[in-house]
């Protein structure tokens, strides 16, 4: 028996799964916050003064709730690629070559 072990490429797996998760996590938060700024400052989704009691969407940003959703989806997402590595290392070569 050659090759890495599947504990060590579920390792791979797992942390390269992180890196993504982290990029996504600050890039989507960058993104989203700057879009909440912008309609924080400039109002620039108005709405319909006859049917709204306001002319403008208001923008609440809450550390503790942007924390919390960060948390909950990359652990989520780090949960189910650890699911997928475990049924994926039950798989002999010689059943995947069998079904190819």
């Amino acid at each position: 028996m050659s090759g890495m072990s599947n504990r060590t490429l579920r390792h791979i797996f797992l942390y390269r799964t992180a890196e993504i998760v982290v990029l996504g996590v600050v890039a989507g938060d960058i993104i989203g916050l700057g879009l909440a700024a912008l309609q924080a400052h400039t109002h620039i989704v108005s709405l319909n003064s006859d049917a709204y009691i306001i002319d403008h969407v208001p923008v609440a940003i809450s550390v503790g709730d942007i924390v919390l959703i960060n948390l909950v989806f990359g652990v989520a997402i780090i949960a189910f690629t650890a699911i997928a590595t475990s049924i994926i290392q039950r798989i002999t070569p010689a059943v995947a070559v069998k079904y190819e």
